[in-house]
Parts: C-alpha cells; structure tokens; sequence
C-alpha cells in the first residue's frame, strides 16, 4: 500500500478550504452578498476608470449596477475553475489515474454546485438559479482542462529531458 503524501494532505485540505469559503459566501443574505459584490466594483471602477470618483453617487451606483452582474458571475466561474483544478491535483496525488481524476474533478465541483443551489433557496433574498449551476460546471471543466493541459506539459518535458 502506498502511503499518504504530504501534498495530498495540503491539496485535499485546500479543496476543503475552498468549498467552505463558497459556501460561507453562499450564506450571505442577498443584500450582504450584494455589499461585497458591490465594493469588489467600486475598486475595480477606481483602478480601470480615472473619472469614477468624480461621478454623482447616483451615476457611480449606475455602473457599479452594471458591473456587478459581470462580477458576480465571472467569480462564480472563477471559483469553480479553482475548485476542479485543486480536486484534480488532490486526486491525482492520492495516485488516481488521470481519467479518474479527472471525472472527479468535474463531478465534485458539479455536486458542490447544485448542493449550494440548493442551500442558497434558504437564505433570504437568495435563489436557487440553475444558469449559476451551468456557470460552475463550465468554470470547473474549464479549471480541470487548463489543469490537464499543464500537467502534459510537464510530462512532454520530462521525456524531453
């Protein structure tokens, strides 16, 4: 029997950090959730958009309004690329093969995904939305892809070598 490596306890317990700060975000009320969302667009709008600060509040909170969207998405993708990406390596370092690991690294964030869904229809303000389902599942097939791609990468150049 193989023994457990340290990087597959670090990888593992990464995967786990990682889903508990999605769910804690998940557990936001939507007008928490939409304070935070809304603070990531105000900096974001300071830095890409020299006349931000000089804007009325009313004309600031329009494109803050028209980023968040944007925002809130893309860190749902985001965040489910990471998710796949880490469940791929700590997979794979527990000696899976790579189709295994693989699968496992779509599945879990896909499983995670609808069980937040889910979770979110109870908190208030909040829904259960299946186009953020869709969203996650092609943020995690996206993580796993660029995942794989990188670890063949390094295997061409070991052979290289």
């Amino acid at each position: 029997m193989k023994r457990i490596r340290p990087i597959s306890v670090i990888l593992t317990l990464l995967v786990i950090t990682l889903s508990a700060t999605i769910f804690i975000m998940s557990s936001q009320p939507a007008d928490e959730s939409s304070n935070t969302s809304g603070t990531v667009c105000r900096i974001i709008l300071r830095i890409f958009d020299d006349g931000f600060d000089n804007l009325s509040q009313a004309e600031q909170n329009t494109k803050i309004d028209a980023l968040q969207l944007i925002v809130r998405k893309a860190a749902h993708f985001s965040e489910y690329a990471l998710l796949a990406a880490l469940a791929l390596l700590a997979s794979k370092s527990f000696y899976l093969k790579i189709k295994t690991s693989a699968i496992i690294a779509v599945l879990y964030p896909l499983l995670f995904a609808v069980s937040d869904e889910v979770h979110q229809y109870f908190i208030p303000g909040r829904s259960c939305e299946l186009k953020d389902v869709c969203i996650d599942l092609s943020g995690a097939v996206t993580g796993m892809l660029l995942t794989l791609a990188v670890i063949m990468l390094i295997r061409n150049r070991k052979r290289e070598t």
